[in-house]
């Protein structure tokens, strides 16, 4: 006896069959398709503004910190009167 799984396989081998049943399937998909079209997009959208605002705040903290730009003779910011008042001495 044969299981449920392999009459499906032996089913679907039919190339009339597949046709068949895209024909039936194909309004469905396309109706949910027209419906959740907008719902995607807004969610395209969406992911680009927050990967925008993530770099603003990634550009934020990087000059806040002071390493955007960096040179090589970087001197932090508290570093800089230490180092003014050590030269004046």
């Amino acid at each position: 006896m044969k299981s449920i799984r392999d009459t499906c396989l032996e089913f679907f081998k039919n190339e009339d069959i597949k046709k068949d049943v895209k024909d039936m399937v194909r309004p469905i998909v396309d109706m949910a398709y027209n419906e959740i079209y907008w719902y995607v997009w807004l969610i395209c959208i969406y992911h680009v503004f927050f990967i925008l605002i993530i770099l603003d705040n990634l550009y934020l903290l990087l000059k806040l910190t002071g390493t955007y730009g960096f040179t090589g003779d970087h001197v932090p910011h508290g570093a800089s009167n230490m180092l003014m008042v050590e030269t004046r001495m």
